[in-house]
């Protein structure tokens, strides 16, 4: 039986050096969790897959997305991918993984509107190793919001390691033709697929770095042990301050550390900014300190806020 490809849009490489946990949405508003990697069914050499025809069909986002490079791969045997395809499922996931995030944070009422509540992508992650997310049902439906910015069937992997292989793509995306050409049509070059690479172990550098945020992370956080926060917004505020203040601090004197990590992620034809790969190792760390207090974050009293607000990290 032939295994499913999935396919991960703007990267020649899937690799655990840019990789970032699931995090819980970085605002007071929305259900969609940050990290993880998504990707979606690999269909045909031109329509590609269900997210990269909903990226062309959006043609502003051409100008500054990557759509000329990708990676095709299939999951090992044991991967334990959750399927969310009712709302029934939905409701399960909501009394067994609450989003303690949600509860603390919405801003709009007291209550959480029924069309709104979710689940903890955090807490799944605990137990699965990503979900596939039936958009098409749920767009149909009418039975929950919390799908409506998925756009189209989504794989959302926690982990890299139920990755079996992946293999570099080339996509003939000729932006000048996109937007002169009526009948051109990106595709995919299907006779130069790359052979195919196991998913790499991070660099040494990059478990350096992770032992470095850590440590910078916790002695920022020294002061606030034993301190009072007066609601969840002023806490998860002082969280993701401290992770912003430790990216701009690791950028500034990690440098030769950043270097040779982008350096060897240049060897795979992947352009990448020093501020990337530090913050999403500071955002690793931060998911991990989040786990870790989960006792304290369950005893704070709900956010005061009463309008949209993002945490910027």
């Amino acid at each position: 039986m032939t295994k499913q490809n999935y396919i991960f849009i703007g990267s020649p490489i899937i690799t655990k050096e840019l990789f970032r946990k699931v995090l819980r949405s970085l605002n007071n508003y929305s259900c969609k969790p940050n990290g993880g990697l998504w990707a979606s069914k690999y269909t045909s050499p031109y329509h590609i897959s269900d997210w990269y025809s909903y990226l062309i069909d959006k043609k502003e986002i051409a100008f500054y997305k990557n759509l000329s490079s990708a990676s095709m791969f299939t999951l090992k045997d044991d991967a334990n991918i959750l399927v969310i395809n009712d709302y029934e499922t939905v409701l399960n996931l909501i009394a067994k993984f609450p989003s303690i995030h949600q509860k603390l944070s919405y801003y709009e009422s007291p209550e959480i509107p029924v069309e709104q509540k979710i689940f903890s992508f955090e807490e799944l992650t605990k137990y699965y190793d990503g979900v596939y997310v039936d958009y098409d049902h749920f767009r149909f439906s009418n039975s929950t919001d919390i799908f409506n910015s998925w756009s189209v069937n989504s794989l959302l992997l926690f982990n890299l390691d139920c990755i079996e292989s992946f293999s570099p793509v080339s996509i003939d995306f000729d932006i000048s033709k996109f937007f002169s050409t009526r009948f051109y049509l990106p595709h995919l070059d299907i006779d130069n697929i790359k052979e195919s690479k196991k998913v790499e172990k991070p660099s040494e550098e990059h478990s350096k770095l992770e032992i470095i945020t850590k440590e910078m992370f916790l002695e920022r956080m020294d002061d606030y042990y034993n301190y009072q926060f007066e609601d969840y917004d002023e806490y998860f505020s002082t969280l993701t301050g401290n992770a912003n203040l430790c990216t701009q601090k690791i950028i500034e004197s990690e440098k030769q550390l950043l270097h040779n990590i982008i350096l060897n992620l240049a060897n795979y034809n992947l352009k990448i900014s020093d501020e990337i790969v530090a913050r999403n190792i500071v955002l690793n760390y931060l998911s991990q300190y989040l786990d870790s207090d989960a006792k304290r974050i369950s005893s704070l009293p709900k956010s005061k806020v009463k309008t949209p607000k993002y945490y910027k990290c």
